[in-house]
């Protein structure tokens, strides 16, 4: 399963445009607005076909129908592609926009009782009746609308998120709580609840109770960070039948029915080379890590030291784990160095911002070459002013969209998409190139 997103840039547009998303397609398509008030642009993301992005500006005001979409769109240098589209919905997705029941049952000669017994197979209908009325559904294409059914029987949709507490890790979790949010109201009309509860991840056993309490609220699935490997194994014996995405970090053993997450490896190995490429001539190098148990952390640490050792064997490596109450709490004392050495810090997590305001304070910041996760508000401004030299993003709030996304077009809609782990690009934001606020994610 690809995504396609058209993104239309319409100066004069006002007004949401998602009844155009779902008169499409219903329940596959749906709008998001990107831009400020001055630039508004409008994201289509279509599930399910190659993926090809549309630009274009146009000034003339929206006109909600599938008809004023085919006019802009075709009328543009990608119209071929538009093209396919159309096909493509018409060939795949004829159950939703081109054949119904009442059409089923007018072709027929029938009513649409008698459709709705042959489709369920209750009933007596004769046998040539019977016959008549699925050659038309094979020949139509014809698939249940899922979704429609879904509300008419006023059945929710409940999807838990089961993450750490949101002021832990400086802020990293809010942002992908962000993502979340913005799939909620997306998905709110369309039968579905998000239920979030947080634990404690210096209390493993946290873990389990926030999970039961997830239970009880009658989730149909949910996503987690597998931060905490047995607690993870211990919800999986306990729950066995309810399905769970994995976000930020990957336990592939675990089965999840999808996993968006970042390459930990990579990311470090990406991390020392551009280390390396900034400052070739590092003297001492500081690895600084928040949690010893935390997989994508390690992973990130340990990379990143394999990688640089091979062109710097000079310089000597200190791996540190600092927590976060100390770093903002101003202890950084297990940082030394001479004054005549050239230093570099890496730290795997979204508290780069915090170490750089340090050594600042002291007058130290020129000494250093530093690299960090995350585009934080905090590490953006930072990134800005030159404080921070480089940042890995993984996209935070596009995980926890995504995941949320997967499971309503999976559970609600039944579209088979991923089998395997959704490689998160690593993302390298220097100053030169951080994108707009209203647009990283």
């Amino acid at each position: 399963m690809v995504l396609v997103t058209y993104e239309i840039h319409l100066p004069l547009l006002s007004s949401d445009p998602g009844g155009v998303g779902r008169l499409i397609l219903p329940g596959i398509c749906h709008w998001r607005r990107r831009g400020g008030d001055s630039n508004p642009r409008w994201l289509l993301t279509i599930h399910d076909f190659q993926s090809c992005t549309f630009d274009r500006s146009d000034t003339s005001p929206w006109n909600a129908s599938h008809d004023a979409l085919a006019t802009l769109l075709s009328s543009s240098p990608f119209c071929q592609s538009f093209l396919y589209l159309q096909n493509l919905i018409s060939d795949k997705y004829n159950s939703l926009i081109v054949m119904n029941i009442k059409e089923i049952a007018t072709k027929a000669g029938v009513s649409i009782g008698t459709v709705d017994r042959v489709l369920h197979n209750r009933g007596r209908v004769s046998k040539e009746t019977t016959e008549k009325i699925l050659r038309i559904v094979r020949e139509s294409g014809y698939a249940p609308n899922k979704l429609a059914k879904r509300l008419k029987e006023g059945k929710l949709l409940k999807i838990g998120i089961l993450l750490p507490a949101l002021g832990s890790e400086l802020g990293y979790w809010q942002q992908v709580m962000n993502g979340v949010k913005e799939a909620e109201d997306e998905l709110g009309g369309l039968g579905v609840e998000i239920e979030s509860v947080f634990y404690d991840r210096d209390t493993p056993v946290s873990f389990i109770k926030a999970l039961d309490e997830l239970v009880d609220k009658n989730i149909s699935s949910y996503v987690t960070a597998p931060l905490l490997p047995d607690m993870m194994a211990k919800a999986k014996e306990k729950y066995p039948d309810i399905p769970f995405v994995f976000i930020d970090s990957s336990l592939p053993s675990m089965n999840p029915v999808a996993d968006f997450a970042q390459d930990p490896v990579k990311a470090g190995k990406t991390a020392a080379r551009m280390m390396n490429l900034i400052d070739p001539g590092i003297d001492k190098l500081f690895v600084i890590q928040t949690y010893r148990s935390a997989f994508n952390g390690e992973m990130r640490a340990r990379s990143f030291i394999d990688y640089f050792v091979k062109y710097n064997q000079n310089a000597q490596i200190q791996n540190m784990y600092v927590r976060s109450e100390d770093i903002v709490g101003h202890n950084l004392s297990a940082i030394s160095f001479k004054s005549s050495e050239r230093c570099g810090l890496f730290v795997v997590n979204d508290g780069a911002w915090k170490i750089a305001d340090l050594l600042d304070e002291k007058g130290l910041l020129d000494q250093f070459t530093i690299i960090g996760f995350d585009l934080s508000p905090e590490n953006r401004e930072r990134l800005e002013r030159g404080k921070i030299h480089l940042i890995i993003g993984q996209r935070p709030f596009s995980q926890g969209y995504e995941s949320v996304m997967f499971l309503y077009r999976k559970l609600a809609l039944d579209f088979d998409q991923y089998t395997e782990c959704l490689t998160v690009p690593i993302d390298v934001y220097l100053k030169e190139n951080i994108p707009r606020a209203e647009l990283w994610r």
